[in-house]
């Protein structure tokens, strides 16, 4: 007897590639064709690492005779969501991602901080020191395939960067963009978990 862990479903099961990720689509189990390229944040490196992490609490701890961790004994007071990526397409929107709170400005308008620069075709990326319900962004999803074709997709709500912005570049090679999006609890319903990991069939 070989005990193996392969099976036939084996292969089809494997997740291949680093995926891709979309900021703000509207129905995470139905994304369009459309979506998927408008609000996708372009090349990334390196793929995508995420993680749940809760903070569990054990009710039975410090009780004479409690010997160690009990069934039933456990409670989950918290679980701190992250998505990790690096994007290399340096375009205003995926600044203003990775600065957490910030205004795109065109340097055009009134609200420019530099003076006579209406005749200057650019973005301003201005930083605010408040958090506005606007940064953050509904969702955040990381789209992958498995071998089958069929995809797999990991939401988070209520997305935001809270570990500033990390910006390099390479004497001979490209920028890179890195962010650590948190997923937050809604006041709304603050008990309901802010991700979902969905397996298309």
């Amino acid at each position: 007897m070989v005990l193996s862990a392969f099976n036939k479903d084996t292969a089809k099961n494997l997740q291949l590639g680093a995926g891709i990720i979309c900021r703000g689509i509207t129905n995470p189990l139905k994304p369009s064709e459309e979506e998927l390229k408008t609000k996708c944040v372009g090349a990334t490196e390196g793929g995508a690492s995420f993680s749940a992490t809760p903070e569990v609490n054990n009710l039975f701890d410090g009780l004479d005779d409690a010997v160690g961790k009990y069934k039933g004994g456990l409670q989950i007071t918290s679980i701190e969501v992250k998505l990790s990526f690096t994007m290399k397409e340096m375009t205003a929107k995926n600044f203003q991602m990775a600065m957490g709170s910030a205004d795109i400005v065109k340097a055009s308008s009134l609200e420019s901080p530099y003076e006579d620069s209406s005749d200057v075709n650019a973005d301003i990326l201005v930083p605010r020191l408040d958090v506005k319900d606007g940064d953050f962004i509904d969702n955040i999803c990381w789209y992958g395939l498995k071998k089958d074709g069929t995809k797999i997709c990991i939401v988070l709500h209520n997305a935001y960067n809270e570990g500033g912005l990390t910006y390099s570049s390479e004497s001979e090679g490209k920028g890179s963009l890195e962010v650590e999006m948190q997923a937050y609890f809604d006041l709304e319903d603050p008990t309901k978990v802010p991700y979902e990991i969905i397996l298309f069939n």
